[in-house]
This record gives structure tokens, C-alpha cells and sequence, in this order.
């Protein structure tokens, strides 16, 4: 499953859920900067405001 969400500052990020051995985390989620392409790489820290990515801290584009 995929989710298009944005950090607090308005960077888009997409959130992909069940990565398994994909993803470098427990969860199983991997979050990737939609602004460039998705080369494989987690993303951990926002581009632009530098505050860690955590799917609770992530809005809809609504909510911004």
C-alpha cells in the first residue's frame, strides 16, 4: 500500500507500507521524497525543514 502524505512543512513524502527486507525499519515502512525518483533509498530526515519522518507526524495535503 501506498500513501501520498506531506511533511508539516509541505514536502511531499510517500509512505509505502510492507516493504519486509526493503525497509530499514521494524515496521515495515520505507518513506521516500516524491520530488525526486524512487531509487531504493529511505528517507529519514525531511529535505527541506530536516525534522525526522515519522508517519505520525506526517499530514494530507488538507491538513497542511
Amino acid at each position: 500500500m501506498e500513501e501520498s502524505l506531506y511533511c508539516k512543512c509541505g514536502h511531499p513524502i510517500k509512505v509505502l507500507h510492507n516493504q519486509g527486507e526493503n525497509a530499514c525499519r521494524l515496521d515495515g515502512l520505507r518513506f521516500v521524497d516524491m520530488e525526486k525518483p524512487d531509487m531504493g533509498w529511505h528517507l529519514f530526515r525531511c529535505p527541506t525543514c530536516n525534522e525526522p519522518v515519522e508517519q505520525n507526524k506526517l499530514v494530507e495535503l488538507g491538513n497542511l
